[in-house]
């Protein structure tokens, strides 16, 4: 998933957490989707990792155009640790001693974490991507856009301001 969906579909964590969680503030939905946007730097730094490269202009084609041009699982750019099971159960554990500290912050860090988990898991579902991206051009890096993924994000927002209208949050 692009970033603008994973900060969308954060965003709805937060509101669904804020819900059931007291204290919790529009500040707080507001971190979870950025949250779920920074798990992705796990990509860049791979990159920077593997080839030393740290020109943004490479970094993006390789992190984003590629991946959205082919869908190619390339074992030396693939980001392992925050994305499947080993990573996911130790930034769990690692997120564990902020219930002691704080319930709300500890919620909202999850809320964030599985959330970004959760989306890039329904980019596998066949459902998903089987319409052709339109693609726009900035500063010469190409981004595409799903059509099934905006419909998704405009789903995710209307979702989001719901739930923020009716905890109050809005």
């Amino acid at each position: 998933m692009m970033p603008r969906s994973h900060l969308l579909f954060g965003f709805l964590a937060g509101a669904v957490v804020s819900l059931f969680v007291q204290d919790i503030t529009l500040l707080h939905v507001l971190a979870a989707g950025v949250l779920a946007v920074l798990i992705d730097l796990d990509h860049f730094a791979c990159h920077i990792f593997k080839t030393k490269d740290l020109h943004v202009t490479n970094i993006w084609k390789r992190c984003f155009n590629d991946h959205y041009k082919d869908h190619k699982e390339d074992p030396h750019y693939k980001s392992r640790f925050v994305h499947y099971w080993p990573g996911i159960i130790i930034i769990s554990v690692l997120f564990a001693p902020l219930f002691w500290w704080r319930v709300d912050i500890a919620a909202i860090a999850y809320a964030g974490y599985y959330s970004h988990i959760l989306s890039d898991n329904l980019t596998k579902l066949k459902f998903y991507g089987n319409l052709p991206p339109f693609t726009f051009e900035v500063r010469k890096l190409l981004y595409p856009v799903y059509i099934d993924e905006l419909l998704f994000d405009v789903f995710v927002f209307a979702m989001t301001l719901i739930l923020l209208l009716k905890g109050g949050l809005l």
